[in-house]
């Protein structure tokens, strides 16, 4: 028996302590292992392309399956993960997602049709568990077409909001100055987006949905002189 069988029957029969060993050394040795490891890659990268390339298509059942129990096992890690790698690299996967869609146009197009139940369900259940993040999509989105200055957050919503339940002692619609019934809210522009208006703090307001949809593209003055013509003073 050589040295090589030597080392894989006693890994074989000792994996657990070797495995240990090997996450006790990666721990202490983090950034040496990875500049190793980034090394070895780009000076291997056909080479080891082609091996994985190779590996997947012998056992592609049993890697489908490891993956699959590893995200099911892992799920709120890999979100985090990924969230994490998303904010901190926004272009690079902006840019990416943009190139794909482009190259991929037909497949893309191919897989929402084949799975638009699906799709359909998951955004219906993703608006009725995040209606702020859908507000603030929506306002942001609008804005972009129309060219406005400044992006909604979820900390300028808050700030909106809790400055309207102090200045009123409740939620109220700043239009009619009505108390607002829970899901019959809406975040509003003063000065509409068409009419040059913006996103900042100061454009914006809390307002009954019924009078949102009202007011239009009239200012709040406009709005005001409007609705006393309508039904008086």
């Amino acid at each position: 028996m050589n040295n090589t069988e030597r080392c894989r029957a006693w890994y074989k029969k000792n994996r657990d302590v070797a495995l240990a060993r090997q996450k006790e050394y990666r721990a202490k040795h983090h950034s040496k292992v990875v500049a190793r490891q980034a090394k070895h890659y780009l000076e291997n990268k056909e080479r080891l392309l082609a091996q994985m390339r190779s590996y997947y298509l012998e056992n592609k059942d049993q890697v489908i399956a490891r993956v699959r129990a590893y995200a099911a096992k892992n799920k709120g890690k890999i979100s985090e993960r990924a969230r994490a790698y998303r904010e901190k690299h926004v272009d690079s996967v902006k840019a990416t997602q943009a190139e794909y869609r482009k190259t991929h146009r037909t497949k893309a197009a191919k897989y929402r049709e084949s799975r638009r139940d699906v799709i359909q369900a998951y955004n219906k259940k993703y608006r009725a568990g995040n209606p702020e993040a859908v507000v603030k999509d929506r306002q942001n989105r609008r804005a972009r077409k129309k060219g406005a200055v400044g992006k909604i957050t979820k900390g300028v919503i808050q700030c909106v909001y809790e400055d309207n339940i102090k200045r009123y002692g409740t939620l109220t619609c700043y239009l009619c100055e009505c108390p607002i019934e829970f899901g019959q809210d809406s975040l509003e522009h003063k000065i509409p987006l068409v009419r040059g208006g913006t996103n900042l703090y100061e454009n914006l307001a809390v307002a009954h949905l019924t009078c949102n949809s009202r007011k239009g593209k009239k200012t709040p003055t406009e709005y005001l002189v409007a609705t006393n013509e309508i039904f008086g003073d």
